[in-house]
């Protein structure tokens, strides 16, 4: 009986932490994001420029947000893969201070290969980047702390690994299929 009771309050307890994990990334304000501004079906990716995987899911992500109009996929960036994956993240998150982080984002994750400077600059000048701009905006207070923030609330609600997405209270890890998105999206939004 006391082990029951003692089980029972260890997952009241882990429930609540992620639950309150889940409400600290949907009070998050200014992330970059794709799909409808006003979108109230939101999907929440932590996602990292050099994940194969991540690469895989963008296209049904993005193929949900032209399909539905009201659907809204924030993107956390989440570099932890490479050295290159935080320039990228980064550079990602300048683009979108531009407010052209969508097709940057669409671009980079496009990309096959290896990713560094050259091909940053490139992808931003295809997304019509202010590429100097971005450049210098890319280590500056305000990208950073976007970054640790995101790597703060991942850790909290224990993503190990992109993509990882959040739809509504759940926390889905690993890549899913584009009818198994639809599927949470149904269950949690209808």
């Amino acid at each position: 009986m006391i082990r029951d009771s003692l089980t029972k309050l260890s997952e009241k307890e882990n429930f609540e932490e992620k639950i309150s994990a889940i409400n600290l990334l949907k009070s998050e304000k200014g992330d970059p994001f794709f799909g409808n501004k006003y979108g109230t079906k939101i999907i929440y990716e932590f996602s990292d420029y050099n994940c194969g995987y991540c690469k895989k899911i963008f296209y049904d992500l993005w193929e949900i947000t032209e399909e539905f109009n009201d659907v809204k996929v924030i993107v956390k960036e989440f570099p932890i893969l490479a050295e290159s994956s935080f320039i990228s993240a980064k550079a990602g998150i300048s683009a979108h201070l531009q407010g052209k982080y969508s097709s940057f984002h669409k671009n980079l994750m496009s990309h096959r290969g290896k990713i560094n400077n050259d091909i940053i600059t490139e992808i931003a000048r295809e997304s019509e980047v202010d590429v100097n701009k971005m450049f210098k905006s890319m280590n500056n207070k305000k990208v950073l702390d976007k970054l640790r923030k995101n790597i703060e609330i991942g850790k909290i609600l224990g993503v190990k690994g992109t993509p990882a997405l959040i739809i509504g209270n759940e926390i889905i890890p690993g890549a899913i299929s584009k009818d198994e998105i639809l599927s949470f999206l149904k269950k949690e939004y209808n």
